[in-house]
Order: structure tokens, then C-alpha cells, then sequence
């Protein structure tokens, strides 16, 4: 009998002809869960591009013919409140055996709340808080009515995993798991240094994420300009990620440090790990996080990481390496110690490929497809 689930989520996917592509956010492998617990189709509703031409770079075709997005429901968020596309959503719900939900989402809890009168079962996968959406346009109004709908929603679920320990404790289910959305095949040692970092000629800091306010570009620009004034000029700062919201190369420009910074745009995952193979560090200066998936990932590769003092980052990282969002200072310190001292800098690498070992594909994939077959042999779904 063949099992369905609707997954529903903002991410934004491309479509060029009958072909769906994904990015690293959300790749190909995360629909594994699903199939290897005893599904057989996912039907997709989330925001999505038609393409003509070719796909954006960092983008990769599904190959899976079982995995489907839903089209003409929501190009965009206000497609979600079009009176026709309510009808039909709720008329889809019927169709399959578990919704699944990724939360904070906007289309997500609309999905859920037209659920409230079908009440079919769902699940939800807790990425994050309800202020993800803050430093959005009318973000205020968003984070007014997560902050309301998410615990109940989460709560009353028929089964919650969460990214973090934090989220679990924070926004509690009865049938619960903690499993990260990070899929990690092998982890790199990088090779002890032998040198004090300052004296490179360039010491290669990385960052993976979107460049948005909320994830602390400015933080970034900050910290390179306080640098600076130290005269301080041997680095490189490399952003991977897209999205932004804000003219960030034009910013640097007019500081007179685009120099110092390098704009790789979204890459695929495969780009993205040998870049991180050659980065020195990693900063993270997000003001709102999940789990941190990117420094999970850049952890895996070796590198030491600096970051912000968030529940996700404090799961992850030593209290030493960590510094509030207003205190560069603090940064800075964390910074000049692991480019000065040989051994910290090892300690850091080292500390941090072994506890990425926590985070591998096939010990968190067996925990996700125990949880979805569990789901799936109950009698009420």
C-alpha cells in the first residue's frame, strides 16, 4: 500500500521544465528518512522559481521521481491566502497518511492551521526558534504569531524531533527526538599546525549562511574593521551563502575592506567542504540560530570556531570560544588566542573533529528512520 507524506516547508526550490533542484539546506538525502522508515511518495508544498534557463549555482536536481512538489499553491506567501488555494489545501490535507512540518515556518503554520479543522495527524521537525523571522519586513507581526501558535502546535503533534536539546526543553512533546538535520559522511583531522598562525600571509576565516542582518553580516564587518585599527591585515574573510538582505559588497566597498572580504555565493556541498578544507577558522556571529548546521559542518573539517553565545552554539562549543552579540572585544580575544598559541589552536581543531563524530549520516539517519517507522505503524495514522 503506498504510504504518502506531505512535507511542508520555505524553502525555496527551483524548477526548470518537469525537473525539481534543491541547495545544501535541504538536500536529496534529508528525504531519506521517509522512504528507508516505509514511505513511498513525498509530495512537497513550499516556495518555488520557474526556470527556463539554467538553475542558479549551488543547486542540484532530485532524482528521485518520488519526490514531488506541489505546484500553483504557494510561488510565494501570498499565494497561501488566496481563498482557492485554502480550499485546496485543505482538500489535500485528506490525501496522506502524515503531515510533516518544519518549524519555525510561515507556511507551515498555515498548513497546521487548516489542519485544525481536518485534524490530521502530523509531525514537526523543530529547526529553530519562533523569532527566526524578526529581522524580516513586519517580522514583528510573524514572531507575534509563532510565539503563540508554535508551542501549541508542537505540543499537540503526534511527534516532534528537534535540532537541539534547547528546543526540546523549550517547546516540549510527548513523543520526541533529537536528531540534527546535519548529514556528515566522514570527518577530516586537519594537520596540527606548527606555526603561529599570525604569521601567514593570509589566515583564511570562513562563514556559511545566508547574509542577512539576523545572521550577523554586520558582526562580520565589525570585526574586520576593529581588526584593521590593529592593524591587523593579514586575513581573508569568505562568505558562502546568498539571500541577502542588504548590498553587502557595496558596503564593504565603501568602508574601503572589500579587499578583505570574498563573496562566494551558494555552492554545492561538494565546493563547500573543499573550501573548508582550506579555511584557518570559522566564525558564526548568528543573533538567532537553530542547531548551527554549517558550523556543525565546518567542525567536521577541523576548524577551530568562534561564535555567539546561543543555546545551539553552547551544545556544540567551549564556553571560551563563545561572545555575545555586542561585545567584539570579546571576539577579538577569542580571535588573537587561537592565532598566537600553537596549541590552542590544535586543541580547538582536534576537540572539534571528535565531537563532530556525534553528528554522522548513519548514526542520526537510524535514529530519524526508527522515529518515522514508529509513526507509521500507528494506528491512528
Amino acid at each position: 500500500m503506498n504510504k504518502k507524506v506531505l512535507f511542508v516547508h520555505d524553502f525555496r526550490f527551483k524548477i526548470r521544465e518537469n525537473d525539481l533542484y534543491t541547495a545544501v539546506g535541504l538536500p536529496e538525502l534529508y528525504f531519506d528518512r521517509f522512504f528507508d522508515a516505509g514511505f513511498n511518495t513525498i509530495d512537497i508544498l513550499s516556495r518555488y522559481n520557474q526556470y527556463n534557463k539554467n538553475i542558479d549555482s549551488g543547486f542540484e536536481k532530485i532524482n528521485n521521481h518520488n519526490i514531488k512538489i506541489l505546484k500553483g499553491f504557494s510561488k510565494n506567501y501570498l499565494y497561501l491566502f488566496n481563498p482557492l488555494n485554502i480550499y485546496n489545501i485543505n482538500n489535500l490535507i485528506k490525501r496522506y497518511d502524515l503531515i510533516v512540518c518544519s518549524t519555525p515556518s510561515i507556511i507551515g503554520t498555515w498548513v497546521l492551521l487548516i489542519n485544525l479543522f481536518q485534524k490530521k495527524k502530523y509531525s514537526v521537525e523543530v529547526a529553530g526558534d519562533y523569532d527566526m523571522f524578526s529581522t524580516k519586513k513586519f517580522g514583528f507581526i510573524l514572531t507575534y504569531f509563532l510565539k503563540n501558535l508554535m508551542p501549541k502546535f508542537i505540543k499537540d503533534a503526534n511527534g516532534a524531533t528537534y535540532v537541539t536539546k534547547d528546543l526540546s526543553r523549550r517547546f516540549p512533546n510527548n513523543n520526541r527526538l533529537i536528531a540534527s538535520n546535519v548529514n556528515i559522511n566522514s570527518i577530516y583531522y586537519k594537520q596540527a599546525i606548527i606555526n603561529k598562525l599570525k604569521f601567514k600571509e593570509n589566515i583564511e576565516i570562513g562563514y556559511i549562511g545566508a547574509l542577512t542582518k539576523r545572521k550577523g553580516i554586520l558582526i562580520l564587518i565589525e570585526f574586520a574593521t576593529r581588526l584593521l585599527e590593529m592593524n591587523i591585515n593579514n586575513f581573508k574573510i569568505n562568505l558562502i551563502g546568498g539571500h541577502a538582505d542588504d548590498n553587502w559588497k557595496e558596503k564593504v566597498t565603501e568602508l574601503k575592506i572589500d579587499k578583505y572580504f570574498i563573496f562566494h555565493g551558494i555552492l554545492d556541498s561538494k565546493n563547500v567542504d573543499l573550501l573548508l578544507k582550506k579555511f584557518d577558522l570559522y566564525i558564526q556571529p548568528s543573533f538567532s540560530e537553530g542547531l548551527p548546521r554549517a558550523t556543525i559542518e565546518a567542525m567536521s573539517n577541523g576548524l577551530p570556531v568562534i561564535a555567539t553565545t546561543l543555546p545551539g552554539f553552547k551544545e556544540l562549543l567551549e564556553e571560551d570560544y563563545l561572545f555575545e552579540h555586542h561585545d567584539i572585544d570579546k571576539m577579538i580575544d577569542i580571535f588573537n588566542n587561537l592565532i598566537n598559541s600553537i596549541d590552542n589552536y590544535n586543541l580547538q581543531s582536534k576537540r572539534n573533529s571528535d565531537f563532530a563524530k556525534n553528528f554522522l549520516y548513519d548514526v542520526l539517519h537510524e535514529k530519524r528512520k526508527f522515529f518515522y517507522n514508529n509513526l507509521l505503524k500507528k494506528d491512528s495514522i
